[in-house]
């Protein structure tokens, strides 16, 4: 019968670099926790890079535009700006020029014109839907002990009554990227952020302020507009196997087992190196090549990934989860990359 370690991995990656980071959390097994890079889920999106932010429509719009662009400015990726963002200034002094209105109520067709006389890739608008913090008051029973008795037992008990109130802070907004040269909108997606806080008059803290919650549910809606229009990370997570149904000789299972405890010190790349040496002396289980696409994956590798992976799967008797689960990973980011280069102008 198989068995299989508990060791979880997970890789980032950066076109041609991958990031291993190593925690711990307190058991045998050992985890190594980074991130993915991915394109933009708005992939025609994701390819505009010299951008304009015009001010937004709706209660707030004016301020939510602003703090769009000064996300769209601090986005890195590999270190490097992404977007190279128009200044407002540079807007309103062309739109003078031209006798426009710089206002949140700006039209598709509008837009594009202003666009192409600032020289922008893509344009952004939007509106405003939802911005509005919410009170619900009510109450909550209590009981308190009045008396006891010598043994310090509750002898008498007073019911009582306090006020409580829960805000709630909503925010959402509906952007539009529009592609200047098609005339096109490449991106529309409806966003939203939630807040809530709770207190009672025992709380012993006051209730968090309207503006405060509406911020911050403002910036979780802004945070996700992000993800819509460039490359982001998320978190992976892969399965080691440490054993499988065949009978190595000891020499080999002392390399597996080597490169486990390589591991466990957040030392992967040594750890494949054992792993190389255990194939060498027993390449005929399915876990060994399963551990070498591992690495090949990490090592951002992933065709090479896709062949240890597809060979493992070949030589089991029945289908293997993680396997399975490696297969499916691999091809999906075979096909990210794609985007991620296309969105990164990576040439192959």
């Amino acid at each position: 019968m198989r068995k299989s370690g508990v060791c979880i991995l997970t890789y980032l990656f950066v076109p041609a670099i991958w990031f291993l980071v190593l925690f711990f959390n307190g058991c045998a097994a050992p985890k190594i926790k980074t991130s993915v890079l991915v394109p933009a889920k708005a992939h025609e999106a994701g390819k505009l890079r010299r951008i304009a932010v015009l001010p937004f429509a709706g209660s707030g719009g004016n301020q939510a535009s602003t703090e769009a662009e000064a996300l769209l400015v601090n986005i890195r990726v590999s270190g490097k700006p992404y977007f190279e963002v128009i200044e407002r200034a540079s807007l309103e002094n062309i739109m003078r020029e031209q006798n426009l209105h710089l206002t949140g109520a700006v039209e598709e067709e509008t837009a594009v014109t202003i666009g192409k006389l600032v020289g922008a890739e893509g344009i952004i608008l939007g509106t405003v839907t939802t911005n509005v913090a919410e009170d619900k008051h009510f109450s909550q029973k209590r009981s308190k002990c009045e008396a006891r008795d010598e043994k310090k037992k509750c002898i008498k008990r007073r019911e009582y009554t306090v006020r409580c109130t829960t805000r709630d802070a909503y925010f959402s907004f509906t952007p539009k990227v529009i592609n200047v040269a098609t005339g096109r909108i490449v991106a529309s997606e409806s966003l939203s952020g939630h807040l809530r806080d709770s207190v009672c008059q025992d709380s012993g803290r006051p209730l968090r302020g309207k503006a405060q919650m509406l911020g911050d549910a403002k910036r979780r809606a802004i945070k996700k507009f992000r993800e819509l229009i460039a490359p982001y990370s998320v978190i992976v997570e892969i399965t080691l196997l440490e054993k499988d149904d065949t009978k190595p000789p000891p020499n080999a299972k002392e390399q597996v087992a080597s490169g486990i405890k390589w591991a466990k010190q957040g030392r992967l790349k040594r750890a494949c190196e054992f792993w190389q040496e255990a194939y060498r002396l027993h390449p005929q289980g399915y876990a060994i090549h399963y551990l070498l696409g591992v690495c090949a994956e990490t090592q951002g590798k992933l065709q090479k990934a896709l062949e240890y992976y597809e060979k493992a799967d070949r030589m089991t008797g029945s289908p293997v989860k993680e396997i399975n689960t490696a297969l499916g990973r691999v091809r999906v980011s075979l096909e990210k990359r794609k985007k991620l280069e296309e969105q990164l102008q990576i040439k192959k």
